[in-house]
């Protein structure tokens, strides 16, 4: 299955997907939807994609003028699915591939860097599994959004949309199956 950047320094150009369960690839509407509501976000921006699956979302924050694009997957053929992606957009300097599961990488994070010496993210892209969604996990990564930042997160309609303690629900859109939140510092 191939999906492609919508718009931007790479607009059309086609990026692969597994093709799998384990992945659930944004389509085109809803991905559109997410930037142009980011667009004021993303010029210079340092993103965070999280349970990255495709990288779609990272490398269409890239393709619209984000600086860099940090990217956590723990699957192994995603993995090679995203490092190939980067690859056929020549994208090596402007991005980070952390081959952890998310919950691993913020406990080696926060266990081995100083609160003040923290990576801080402009935008946050929180795209768990549907069938595992993990908020808890995802409530953690407010450690590492900036001040001023957006965390998105895509989950299935059929459950709530959660509240995250020190996080504002700022807007939430529905779309076939999925629902995207986005929240700010309170």
């Amino acid at each position: 299955m191939n999906l492609r950047i919508i718009a931007g320094e790479f607009k059309r150009r086609i990026i692969k997907s597994p093709g799998s369960r384990q992945t659930h690839p944004m389509g085109d509407r809803i991905r559109s939807a997410i930037f142009n509501k980011l667009v004021h976000y993303l010029p210079n921006a340092n993103v965070l994609d999280v349970f990255a699956g495709t990288g779609a979302l990272g490398l269409e924050a890239l393709s619209r003028g984000a600086k860099t694009v940090t990217l956590i997957e723990k699957d192994r053929k995603a993995q090679k699915i995203i490092t190939n992606n980067i690859e056929a957009l020549n994208v090596e300097q402007r991005t980070k591939l952390i081959r952890a599961n998310v919950n691993s990488w913020i406990n080696t994070t926060l266990a081995t860097i100083k609160p003040e010496e923290l990576p801080r993210y402009d935008i946050i892209f929180a795209d768990p599994p549907y069938w595992n969604p993990q908020f808890d996990i995802v409530e953690r990564l407010i450690e590492f959004l900036d001040e001023k930042g957006v965390l998105v997160l895509s989950h299935t309609r059929q459950i709530d949309t959660p509240i995250f303690e020190g996080l504002e629900l700022i807007d939430k859109r529905e779309y076939a199956d999925a629902t995207i939140a986005y929240y700010s510092h309170a």
